[in-house]
């Protein structure tokens, strides 16, 4: 339900938060928005009769449901003044700071069957494809001695023996590298989720406070775990594929890796947080905890996937030291 007066859509603030979250194009623009809206309007209690913070003589501040008037100390005005106000969530005085999670997740093109990771991780699956299944046809059916002998036929041998030791290196690597492009793109997946979860958490309990005037029952916000992404939860078209990824078998795989792993990922829920709180910007403190959790969370598993890949480049290969152990070890 949209703030009274209002739509679900922001008017002013929001519009350009929305606008520079760039979440136009992705599916959590309807919470985004949503928030937005709310944000905005409990942001300028100027506009409205409605919630806002009272500052009394003394300095304290009080939340109230409206306008709070006092007598006219001017001599002869009888006439009721309003005291002094602020937005319930001062706090916290930008729409920005509300979608920052989202924003950081919103561009990357990760679960579209034709985004630059769908292809290049069908790309390093074809390394494995072409060495494992062609090399051995290679070496296999390569003329022997009884076809084919001489010296041409020595250096010749000599040829395939190196070619099949650097192709079971390549293989090696495409084993070890090939769900790394998966995981990172299953880590910005999941962000969103849980980000989108967060953002329509805390608009349910904006309209609770505010429509029975009472705080709001507590709202867990069960998020993905998104460090299991990187424990081995995560593959991608492993063992048992027979043929090269073309286009459409990679289309058809890269949706079927993120269908297993939602599967996988379900059992790693969690709670990060609770959306709660009697008064306003407690709900909002609440949340942004929440999300600053969230983007934690994000970024030790994006740097968990970093770290996979610096640890395999110092396996295989050191442009100074030569050759790493994983290479030495299929030399």
């Amino acid at each position: 339900m949209a703030p009274p007066e209002r739509s679900d859509e922001p008017a002013a603030d929001g519009v350009a938060a929305l606008e520079e979250a760039r979440l136009d194009d992705s599916r959590m623009r309807p919470n985004a928005a949503r928030l937005a809206a709310w944000v905005e309007w409990l942001l300028h209690p100027e506009e409205h009769e409605y919630d806002r913070t009272v500052i009394y003589p003394d300095g304290t501040k009080r939340e109230e449901p409206g306008r709070v008037t006092m007598a006219n100390p001017t001599p002869g005005q009888f006439e009721p003044i309003e005291r002094d106000f602020e937005s319930v969530v001062a706090q916290y005085p930008l729409v920005a700071q509300y979608l920052d999670g989202m924003a950081a997740f919103s561009t990357q093109r990760v679960e579209a069957h034709d985004s630059v990771l769908s292809f290049g991780a069908a790309a390093i699956r074809n390394v494995w494809w072409l060495g494992d299944a062609h090399m051995t046809r290679l070496v296999h059916d390569f003329p022997d001695g009884d076809e084919w002998s001489g010296k041409a036929a020595r250096a010749a041998d000599r040829f395939i023996g190196d070619m099949s030791v650097i192709v079971t290196q390549l293989v090696k690597i495409a084993q070890e590298f090939v769900d790394v492009g998966p995981q990172y793109a299953v880590i910005v997946k999941e962000a969103r989720n849980n980000f989108d979860a967060a953002a329509a958490a805390l608009v349910t309990a904006f309209e609770d406070k505010f429509h029975t005037k009472t705080a709001p029952a507590p709202i867990d916000i069960a998020g993905i775990a998104l460090t299991a992404v990187t424990a081995g939860l995560v593959t991608y078209m492993s063992g048992g594929l027979l043929g090269p990824v073309l286009q459409d078998a990679a289309l058809a795989a890269w949706a079927a890796m993120f269908t297993d792993a939602a599967g996988k990922l379900t059992e790693s829920n969690t709670n990060h947080g609770t959306v709660d709180g009697a008064r306003w910007i407690e709900l909002a403190q609440t949340y942004m905890r929440t999300q600053a959790e969230f983007m934690d969370d994000a970024v030790t598993a994006i740097n968990g996937v970093n770290q996979q890949l610096v640890d395999l480049i110092d396996l295989f290969d050191d442009d100074k030291a030569g050759p790493g152990p994983l290479l030495e070890k299929y030399r």
